[in-house]
């Protein structure tokens, strides 16, 4: 990192995260990290550029304030300069979430609670994931990625709407 920064000191470091990118909480609260190492934001000439970045993968939940809870404790509480226990402040984007765009997950308890969460805490997002096919998936050509925004059937029925 120390090279990129000399490169362009303009630049943001994303810091991905542990447990498949689903938690930071060892570094924005600089508990142990193993043999006693502890992460400490301000030891970096770059600290300023850093950023947290998440994924979130409880889409089967019903329960808006579990999801709110792990997101919180997973790494949004990096956002929280007054939390006692956040010991390095991060912007934090949510890199890595999304729902079958099939149906209308779109309405589920998830989603609602996600779009909710976000805005009260002016945290950042990128959908996962914008790709509409695959040249050949598991053997299928033409395979679409139903969790993309891009899928055929989807376009077909956006194109459907506009006529």
């Amino acid at each position: 990192m120390d090279g990129i920064y000399a490169a362009n000191p303009s630049l943001l470091i994303f810091m991905s995260g542990l447990g498949f990118d689903t938690t930071m909480a060892p570094i924005t609260t600089a508990r142990d990290l193993g043999a006693g190492t502890v992460f400490h934001k301000s030891s970096f000439p770059y600290a300023s550029n850093l950023v947290i970045e998440l994924h979130n993968y409880q889409t089967t939940s019903t329960n808006c304030g579990a999801i709110k809870s792990g997101l919180y404790n997973g790494g949004f509480n990096g956002m929280n300069e007054t939390d006692p226990a956040v010991k390095n402040v991060f912007p934090v984007l949510l890199t890595e979430f999304g729902h079958s765009q099939t149906d209308e997950a779109y309405k589920s308890v998830y989603s609602t609670c996600l779009k909710d969460y976000l805005e009260d805490v002016k945290g950042g997002w990128m959908y996962w994931v914008l790709a509409g096919n695959y040249y050949v998936r598991e053997g299928v050509v033409d395979s679409d990625e139903l969790w993309g925004m891009l899928f055929h059937r989807f376009l077909n029925l956006q194109m459907l709407e506009m006529d």
